[in-house]
């Protein structure tokens, strides 16, 4: 018989399953992928972001039973993420060679993901005033699953419209994504339509930020180390490379 070890890592989810419609438990256990998880996420899908999904619920050894990865908040589904990796790999991130500023030394860096496992994260107000026109907006927090409904509604609008459209549907598409509420009320989608294209620019910079803010988890960055000396040369926000889901090997 093979030796096929499963590594298992848990956590708490930073938003304490208290941002969903039911509250949920937020202790989770997550155990390392295999190659058919790998497989899965690998395959094709017009659905990439409900792929993945499908891989970290597959990997989810104990959650709540409420809860579905593809429709995480996504502080929630980035921290899932991080604990299914270090499971599989280790928390170590290889990136590109610095020159140290303090060894001087072209040297391999890394950033280490169990520095940027954030504890409980305070939930985020989802009911805004816009500045200038004083509408009152109730917007969707943001979740895989908009993801993937926002990359589907845009492809569709381009291929329908394609040059003849003149502008730049997906920032339509987006905001009528994540606006739930106007005033109040449920918006058809030709007056949600007509609020977006008309409103100030002003409002939906404000607003477009305000969303950025509250789906995203402020003030973790990854903290880049020389590999030499052990020294931070820089400080960024996570972006998801190969080196994520396919480390290097180094022989």
């Amino acid at each position: 018989m093979f030796n096929f070890t499963t590594i298992t890592r848990d956590g708490k989810l930073p938003s304490r399953g208290k941002i969903y419609a039911t509250e949920i438990n937020p202790d989770i256990v997550v155990r390392s992928m295999t190659t058919n998880d790998e497989m899965k996420r690998l395959s094709y899908s017009a659905s990439p972001y409900k792929a993945l999904a499908d891989v970290m619920n597959d990997c989810c050894v104990q959650k709540d039973e409420k809860l579905d990865a593809y429709n995480m908040w996504m502080p929630d589904f980035q921290y899932l993420m991080f604990l299914v990796r270090i499971a599989t790999y280790g928390g170590n991130i290889r990136v590109a060679e610095q020159t140290c500023p303090k060894c001087g030394q072209l040297a391999e860096c890394s950033f280490d993901l169990n520095d940027m496992l954030v504890d409980e994260i305070e939930i985020p107000e989802r009911v805004i005033v816009l500045p200038n026109c004083q509408a009152k907006i109730e917007f969707n927090y943001e979740t895989p699953h908009i993801h993937d409904n926002i990359d589907t509604r845009t492809k569709e609008l381009n291929q329908k419209y394609g040059a003849a459209a003149k502008q730049d549907l997906r920032l339509l598409v987006e905001l009528e994504a994540y606006i739930k509420t106007l005033d109040g009320e449920y918006p058809i989608d030709s007056e949600l339509n007509y609020f977006i294209r008309n409103c100030p620019m002003q409002d939906m910079n404000y607003l477009t930020q305000k969303l950025a803010a509250c789906n995203s988890v402020t003030d973790v960055n990854a903290k880049v180390k020389c590999n030499e000396c052990g020294e931070v040369i820089l400080e960024r926000p996570f972006v998801l490379t190969p080196e994520f889901f396919r480390p290097e090997v180094r022989w």
